[in-house]
């Protein structure tokens, strides 16, 4: 049985992780987390023992518009794949964005977690921050409308088209960023390193 939650309270502190690092976790259909990579562990700051069989909420932000959350589900339940920024809460209250791509997987679901880096991240804190306060203010129907009608004002035909782009700005720029670090130290790198760097480069292709 699932005990009731306390929640840390916000801080305006980042918890940073590398861009290379990616976060995974399985879910079952109703959110509930079944296992998770290190990496989730290290930046949510929860044991891992907390985390399985924990609602995947354990990690929500407040400051994240639950109008996002209602295209992610309704999205997985007709069996898409979706993408969506995402700002989390960790166990000691700090913050960290990513983008979740999550697939639906049998009976279950897979989220696959990165660090954004590129420029459309910024425009959506905006948007979001936009949402948050008209769904504080009016409810969850207006801060739909207002969320859909943003992205399309921002010239995208629809939330898919919306989430390709962010997904292939995204790896363009994190593809961008290693490529940039891995030439500044060129010179020292082992072959095995150069070559997971061009894997790296074709998968953002």
């Amino acid at each position: 049985m699932l005990t009731a939650m306390v929640k840390p309270k916000p801080l305006n502190e980042e918890r940073s992780f590398n861009i290379e690092e990616l976060f995974f976790s399985r879910t079952d259909l109703r959110g509930i987390i079944l296992a998770g990579n290190e990496v989730f562990v290290r930046i949510s700051n929860h044991p891992l023992d907390k985390l399985i069989g924990a609602p995947h909420n354990i990690i929500r932000h407040p400051d994240m518009p639950k109008s996002v959350f209602k295209i992610l589900w309704d999205t997985l339940k007709l069996g898409k794949v979706i993408a969506a920024y995402v700002k989390n809460m960790a166990a000691d209250g700090k913050y960290y964005w990513v983008l979740a791509v999550v697939f639906p997987v049998g009976e279950e679901y897979l989220s696959i977690r990165l660090k954004p880096s590129s420029p459309l991240k910024a425009a959506v804190e905006e948007i979001y921050k936009g949402v948050l306060a008209e769904e504080k203010a009016n409810g969850m129907d207006a801060s739909l409308a207002l969320l859909v009608n943003s992205i399309a004002k921002a010239g995208f035909k629809s939330y898919d088209d919306f989430m390709t782009t962010a997904l292939l700005s995204e790896l363009k720029s994190r593809d961008q960023v290693l490529t940039a670090r891995l030439s500044e130290k060129n010179e020292n790198l082992s072959p095995m390193l150069l070559k997971i760097a061009d894997i790296s480069k074709k998968s953002a292709q």
